[in-house]
């Protein structure tokens, strides 16, 4: 109650207190203007932004974004089509495998990018086959002149030019290789850009009349030792064919003396047939006639014993 006898009425805001700042809020930014020119607008596009993120999920698995007086750092929204964040050397957190995985993944189809960007410039045509074709003839004809020093000093120079100039591309592939090597896709039959190279390389450099030359002597030095060889294997092959036919010869000189002594041969084993089948029936018939002495044998020893009996018989009736 007041001195002169009334109720004291305080008034206060519509809003609670908790959210009275945002009448605060609004009334400044009512009074002070937008300052657009530090303001960059950039246009973009629905369509390509649809295609870029079609099909693609927002990973909000063990998303932190608390303030930790920690030293562990937080983890945001993550992909597993894309890479949106990647560890770098002033985190003391070692490095996931996921993240690994996502930042080699993009360097990965970086150099992909890169390589086919470079790759259209080292085709080998047909023009280029041509001018190797040119050079072969200038070659041959700076040989036939005796010229051949001043052009091999040129052509180290434009060698010396092409290697710097494909040292980046070299690096390029040593990276593009090492991390192939640690993702674990390497394509067998793909063939390094640096191995192509050193190969056409070699090519040309086996194009030097010296080497040629060089080479020339030693393929002469070859064919003169096989030849050597070949003459050897027939030297051998010769010996061991007549020590064959030796062989055969005496073999056929012993067999003249059998074939000589083979009439006489026949007639003794004709005459020893003859002889044993003669043998054999005289065998036949003396064992017939020891079989008849023995019946005979018999037949007299039961007529004795009857005459016995006959004269035994006679004497008792008398």
């Amino acid at each position: 109650m007041s001195v002169s006898g009334k109720e004291d009425v305080y008034e206060s805001e519509d809003l609670p207190e908790s959210e009275q700042f945002l009448n605060k809020f609004s009334a400044t930014t009512a009074e002070e203007p937008l300052d657009r020119e530090n303001i960059e607008l950039i246009h973009i596009d629905i369509d390509a932004a649809k295609r870029r993120f079609k099909d693609r999920t927002i990973n909000a698995r063990d998303v932190d974004f608390s303030d930790s007086i920690a030293k562990k750092r937080g983890k945001s929204y993550g992909s597993s089509m894309y890479v949106l964040e990647i560890v770098g050397k002033d985190y003391e957190e070692p490095e996931t495998v996921e993240q690994k995985y996502n930042r080699l993944s993009y360097e990965i189809a970086d150099l992909a990018k890169q390589l086919q960007a470079i790759k259209p410039s080292l085709i080998v045509n047909e023009s280029t086959v041509a001018e190797l074709a040119d050079e072969l003839k200038a070659v041959k004809v700076l040989k036939s002149t005796g010229n051949i020093l001043q052009h091999k000093e040129k052509s180290d120079v434009s060698l010396r030019a092409d290697t710097s100039s494909n040292a980046k591309l070299l690096s390029l592939d040593q990276r593009l290789r090492r991390i192939e090597t640690l993702v674990g896709s390497v394509d067998p039959a793909h063939q390094p850009i640096a191995d192509c190279v050193e190969d056409i390389r070699f090519r040309l450099e086996a194009l030097n009349p010296s080497y040629i030359d060089v080479m020339e002597s030693k393929l002469n030095a070859v064919m003169s030792k096989l030849d050597q060889v070949d003459d050897k294997r027939q030297k051998i092959a010769d010996d061991e064919m007549e020590a064959k036919v030796n062989e055969l010869l005496g073999l056929m000189n012993k067999w003249d003396v059998v074939c000589a002594a083979m009439p006489i041969n026949v007639k003794r084993l004709q005459g020893l047939h003859r002889l044993h089948e003669q043998a054999q029936h005289f065998s036949e018939r003396l064992s017939q006639l020891i079989g008849i002495r023995d019946q005979i044998e018999k037949d007299d020893c039961c007529g004795s014993n009857d005459n016995v009996r006959a004269t035994g018989i006679y004497n008792v009736t008398i």
